[in-house]
C-alpha cells in the first residue's frame, strides 16, 4: 500500500468525433502530474500513439465508450421484459444497476471495441448517469458533431434513451463543368466531402445560419424524445433540460428551448475524454 503512493498510473481515453480523439493522463497520489490531448484521422495512428505511451508507463489503463446505435437504458433488469422495450436479448449484453435499471448493448460492438485491447468500456449513457445530478423529471442530452444522446430521468431512474445520428448528405458529381475551385475531391478514411471551409465568399450572415441550425437539430430531437417519452413512458412533466455540450453549440441554445418548449434549460461543458478516465480511476 504504501509503495502505491509512488506508483505513476496513466489513464488513456478516446472516443471518435469526425476523428479520434485521445487525452492521456498521468496520476501520482492521486496528483496529476501530466495530462496530453491528441487527435488522429485514422485508427491505425491512434494504437500506435496508445502502444507508445503505455510502454512509457507499465500501469496504464485504456478506456472507451460505446457511440453506436446500438445501446440503451430501459427501467428493468428483467431478461423477460426486455421484448416490452422492443429489445431483443440474443445479441446484446447488458450491465444491471442497484437493482432498477439495465443499460445495454450490442454484442458485436463491444467486440469491436475490445480490439483495442481496453481496459474499461462504457455507455455513452453511463456517462450520463454518472454526472446527473437531478434524477427526477429531468432529460439530459450528450451533444457531439455526428450524435446527440438523450436519457430522461422519472423518479431516480433513468426510463428513456434515444440517439439522433447526423447523416450527411453525399452529392455526386453529376455536371462534368463543375467549378473545380469551389468543389474539391477529398480522400479520407471514410469517404465524406466536406470542404466548406475553403469557399471563401460565403458572408458572415450565412455562417451564422449554418451554426444555428446545429442548435435547431438538438431543439428537434429533444422535441420528438418528449413525445415519445409523453406517450410511452410518463404524463408527468419534465421540469429541467441539461445539455452536456462538448463545445458545438451556441449560448443561445437554451433560451431556444424555454421559447419552443417551455422548459426550463442549461448548458455545461461536458470533456467525454476527462470523465471517461475520471470513471476508470474510481474503478482501478
Amino acid at each position: 500500500m504504501f509503495l502505491k503512493r509512488f506508483i505513476k498510473k496513466q489513464y488513456i481515453s478516446f472516443y471518435f468525433d469526425e476523428n479520434y480523439k485521445m487525452l492521456n493522463e498521468i496520476y501520482k497520489n492521486n496528483k496529476l502530474l501530466e495530462e496530453n490531448r491528441f487527435e488522429f484521422e485514422n485508427k491505425k495512428d491512434l494504437i500506435n500513439k496508445m502502444k507508445e505511451l503505455s510502454q512509457d508507463i507499465p500501469q496504464t489503463y485504456l478506456s472507451s465508450v460505446i457511440q453506436t446505435i446500438n445501446q440503451g437504458v430501459i427501467p428493468t433488469c428483467e431478461k423477460k421484459e426486455f421484448s416490452k422495450f422492443g429489445i431483443e436479448t440474443e445479441n446484446i449484453k447488458y450491465i444491471c444497476i442497484n437493482n432498477k435499471f439495465a443499460v445495454y448493448a450490442s454484442i458485436f460492438d463491444l467486440m469491436e471495441l475490445k480490439r483495442f485491447n481496453l481496459d474499461f468500456i462504457y455507455s455513452i449513457f453511463s456517462l450520463i448517469d454518472y454526472k446527473a445530478a437531478k434524477k427526477t423529471n429531468t432529460l439530459y442530452v450528450i451533444i457531439t458533431k455526428e450524435k446527440f444522446y438523450v436519457l430522461i430521468y422519472y423518479k431516480n431512474i433513468p426510463v428513456y434513451s434515444d440517439i439522433y445520428e447526423k447523416i450527411e448528405e453525399m452529392f455526386e458529381e453529376n455536371n462534368e463543368n463543375t467549378d473545380d475551385e469551389i468543389i474539391e475531391e477529398i480522400d479520407d478514411d471514410d469517404g465524406m466531402v466536406e470542404d466548406l471551409d475553403k469557399i471563401e465568399d460565403i458572408p458572415e450572415v450565412e455562417e451564422k445560419e449554418i451554426k444555428t441550425g446545429i442548435e435547431m437539430d438538438v431543439v428537434n430531437f429533444i422535441k420528438s424524445s418528449l413525445e415519445e417519452y409523453y406517450n410511452n413512458y410518463s404524463e408527468d412533466f419534465i421540469e429541467n433540460i441539461v445539455i452536456l455540450d462538448s463545445g458545438i453549440l451556441n449560448d443561445d441554445v437554451t433560451q431556444i428551448i424555454k421559447d419552443m418548449l417551455l422548459i426550463e434549460a442549461k448548458k455545461e461543458n461536458f470533456d467525454i475524454l476527462k470523465t471517461i478516465n475520471e470513471i476508470s480511476r474510481k474503478n482501478v
